[in-house]
């Protein structure tokens, strides 16, 4: 139960913090 919750969970933030990081590449190139 714990692997598939930590399973589910890095699923849900790894796309977040991919999405916020290419944000903010962006927004420091000024684009």
């Amino acid at each position: 139960m714990s692997c598939l919750y930590t399973n589910v969970l890095s699923k849900l933030i790894v796309p977040f913090y991919a999405t916020r990081h290419v944000c903010n590449r962006v927004i420091d190139s000024g684009i």
